[in-house]
């Protein structure tokens, strides 16, 4: 994939964070700035706002947070038509919306405990190499626990 197709015609990978709260909106931004390239951010704090929004400003990627995260907007969101990749964070355990979500549409789910490791699901996404989700059926993670990186759409 060429730099412009992947960071964007302005040479921005953008990136729309949906996130009620600031401080896991905040530690989303500074996990995306270790990608190695630079990226326009945008933070949402009302999911009324997403419709207008991505026509705006053209992300590459929607990050739904902790606080947003559940089926019915992820079903939303596909259903009015967005086809972009949609990585969801989950509470640390909640294993019923990790797999909900991705039955819903999402393209990979993530614990909150597992948000270090966003940058590094990103550039699996952008790169192709993306092939099992962060979370799977059975695969409990303990929160601050090593675990290996499995990204991509859980096979329903």
């Amino acid at each position: 994939m060429g730099d412009s197709a992947r960071n964007g015609e302005d040479g921005f990978l953008r990136i729309l964070i949906v996130e009620g709260d600031e401080i896991g909106a905040f530690v989303a931004h500074c996990e995306i700035n270790k990608l190695p390239y630079a990226c326009s951010i945008q933070r949402l704090s009302k999911t009324e706002e997403l419709q207008d929004k991505i026509p705006q400003f053209k992300p590459r990627f929607i990050l739904i947070g902790e606080s947003f995260t559940a089926p019915r907007l992820v079903s939303n969101i596909r259903q009015s038509g967005i086809t972009l990749p949609i990585i969801c964070i989950s509470k640390n355990g909640d294993s019923k919306t990790a797999e909900e979500v991705l039955k819903a549409g999402a393209t990979d789910s993530l614990y909150s405990a597992q948000v270090s490791e966003l940058a590094r699901c990103l550039e699996g996404h952008l790169s192709g190499n993306a092939v099992m989700p962060f979370y799977s059926q059975g695969n409990e993670l303990p929160p601050g626990s090593r675990f290996s990186l499995w990204i991509g759409k859980l096979d329903v």
